[in-house]
């Protein structure tokens, strides 16, 4: 009982003649390279788009241009002497003067913490102040938080900064009838 099956019956196709042989790995290979160097040219136009934006941030960074003037504040430095500064944020191009105002009590703490830190002796020396301010640009940057993975403060100018002196009293240790007033030169103004 085996079968068998007459070949008469089936048709002799000739295919060479209506369809090449590999025809469709041809058209699946050249589908593939296609869809390969479309990948290539997306990322590199990506590679590129980013690269060329990030030169232009940079460049926003450098043309600072405008500032931001936290006012004048009376704070305690670290050794206990009063200081009077004016704090000015050099900002970048970047910056929001509005999102900024809304930090305004975090970045008035921070600047009342920096210093706090230093002392009268430190901020005498152009050393000392030049320290505070890369403190305050730091601590500042770390409250706005970057845009577009980029700080918004560039730098710290002091409109004014000032430590008072203490007044100093008569010899009689500020009793009444002594001299009174501020030092100047040496001498007491009454």
């Amino acid at each position: 009982m085996s079968t068998t099956i007459d070949e008469s019956y089936i048709p002799d196709i000739d295919y060479d003649d209506d369809y090449e042989e590999g025809g469709n790995r041809r058209i699946v290979l050249i589908a593939l390279i296609a869809v390969l160097l479309l990948g290539i040219g997306a990322v590199a136009y990506w590679f590129l788009a980013i690269h060329k934006s990030g030169k232009q941030t940079l460049a926003a960074i450098e043309k600072t241009t405008d500032t931001y003037d936290l006012g004048q504040q009376t704070m305690n430095l670290g050794d206990g002497a009063l200081i009077q500064v004016d704090v000015k944020m050099h900002l970048t191009t970047l910056a929001s003067k509005s999102d900024i105002a809304k930090e305004a009590a975090p970045l008035t703490n921070a600047e009342i913490l920096v210093f706090g830190q230093s002392t009268s002796a430190n901020l005498l020396t152009a050393s000392g102040k030049q320290a505070v301010q890369q403190q305050l640009v730091t601590q500042f940057n770390k409250i706005l938080g970057p845009v577009n993975k980029l700080p918004q403060v560039q730098g710290i100018y002091f409109g004014e900064l000032t430590i008072p002196q203490p007044v100093l009293s008569g010899s009689n240790g500020g009793a009444t009838g002594g001299a009174s007033g501020p030092v100047i030169g040496g001498a007491t103004t009454q």
